[in-house]
């Protein structure tokens, strides 16, 4: 009996995660009503959003873990076979961080996931991205040490030139996966697009 209530309460959190970030995606963090939330996950219990999850952060803290744990994991991997191969190019490394929610573009949940990073990735600042660390998040900090030793200028200047980077792809990959939301391109297309932005960001850290 306990272990049903336990899978009907993990049912009932899935629901309220799967409906907070279809529609913070779609309307902004904020802008979502956590009342909407629970009426769009199918639950009576108005205070089952504040239950499972406290607050509005607590929600999209759970949103977010529902997704890096892999992503980590996969970016470390990809990181590990470029240093096994010798190809630790800055291209070949902008590719490795992004591949990870590249491949999440195919799945509505894993669109929805980009957009919600894209807006947050907009809050922060580019001071002190290298020494940002958060759970699961591990293998960023790892590819931004790994960036920083490839771009040229002072110590500073570098670390400058990869926090731009850092802001600017979740922001770019945010519009791709609105796009494909939005039923403008496919997934392939917007795979292929996933390409162009690498080389965008990728140039704009090599020029002066």
């Amino acid at each position: 009996m306990g272990g049903g209530m336990a899978s009907s309460s993990e049912r009932t959190r899935e629901l309220l995660i799967r409906a907070a970030e279809r529609l913070m995606a779609e309307h902004g963090i904020e802008a979502v009503d956590l009342k909407d939330v629970q009426i769009a996950a199918g639950q009576r219990n108005r205070s089952a959003v504040n239950y499972h999850f406290k607050d509005r952060e607590g929600l999209v803290r759970a949103i977010i873990d529902k997704h890096r744990v892999a992503v980590n994991e996969q970016r470390h991997r990809l990181l590990d076979d470029l240093e096994r191969a010798g190809g630790l190019s800055l291209r070949s490394l902008l590719r490795a961080g992004v591949t990870p929610f590249s491949d999440l573009l195919g799945d509505p949940s894993g669109r929805d996931f980009v957009i919600i990073v894209g807006e947050r990735a907009a809050r922060l600042e580019t001071a002190g991205v290298l020494a940002a660390r958060q759970r699961h998040t591990d293998s960023v900090h790892r590819l931004n040490v790994m960036l920083a030793e490839r771009v040229s200028g002072s110590r500073a200047a570098r670390e400058r030139r990869v926090g731009m980077a850092v802001l600017t792809l979740p922001t770019l990959l945010a519009d791709i996966a609105r796009q494909i939301n939005r039923r403008e391109i496919s997934v392939v297309q917007g795979r292929r697009r996933v390409g162009e932005v690498i080389e965008f960001v990728a140039r704009g850290m090599e020029d002066p």
